[in-house]
């Protein structure tokens, strides 16, 4: 049972980790597009 809350922990761990990048990379993404556009 333990080892199964440990699992769970490290997933919604990476899971947080993972969505960070997204969002850090979509905005930036965006931002290019954005001023490549406006540019």
């Amino acid at each position: 049972m333990d080892n199964s809350e440990d699992i769970d922990q490290i997933i919604n761990q990476s899971q947080k980790k993972f969505g960070k990048k997204f969002i850090f990379g979509f905005s930036i993404s965006l931002i290019l597009i954005i001023s490549y556009l406006a540019w």
